[in-house]
């Protein structure tokens, strides 16, 4: 029984701070023209850092749904974030974001990829063990939502 108990105290353990979710990044082409690109995101957050309000995320986003635009496929490649949070109260927060986003355009067998560091800002709000984003980068809106382990 005790070796059962113990067992079950691991993956509280282990998982604790991570966060898994789904990211919707709309990016404005200009003339009103637009992609819709998705992505399946997983991050670590270290919270209220030295008992403050304030809290770290760092993760990763891998794009899983690809957008075309006259006829160039666009993909989301592995992309990296980092975001200082502060929490306004326990259910709502403001946020300082970093990414560097990578994608990948290719058109009648031709491909090009390119990347760009930006910054931004965002809000979020946490519903129990879920967390609901919205983040602006330069033309790119992003709407997040995760399960916080």
């Amino acid at each position: 029984m005790k070796n059962l108990f113990i067992l079950l105290l691991i993956p509280s353990f282990a998982f604790a701070g991570w966060n898994v979710g789904y990211t919707n990044l709309s990016g404005d082409l200009g003339d009103g023209d637009s992609i819709s690109l998705g992505a399946l995101n997983a991050g670590y957050k270290w919270a209220n850092i030295q008992d403050s309000d304030f809290s770290v995320q760092a993760g990763v986003a891998f794009g899983i749904k690809d957008d075309t635009f006259e006829g160039v496929d666009i993909e989301l490649d592995p992309s990296y974030y980092l975001k200082g949070m502060y929490d306004i109260n326990e259910n709502f927060f403001i946020s300082a974001n970093w990414a560097k986003l990578e994608a990948t355009a290719s058109y009648a067998g031709v491909s090009a990829s390119a990347g760009e560091t930006e910054a931004g800002f965002g809000v979020g709000f946490n519903v129990g063990e879920f967390t609901i984003m919205f983040d602006f980068i330069e033309d790119t809106d992003l709407f997040s939502f995760q399960f916080n382990f």
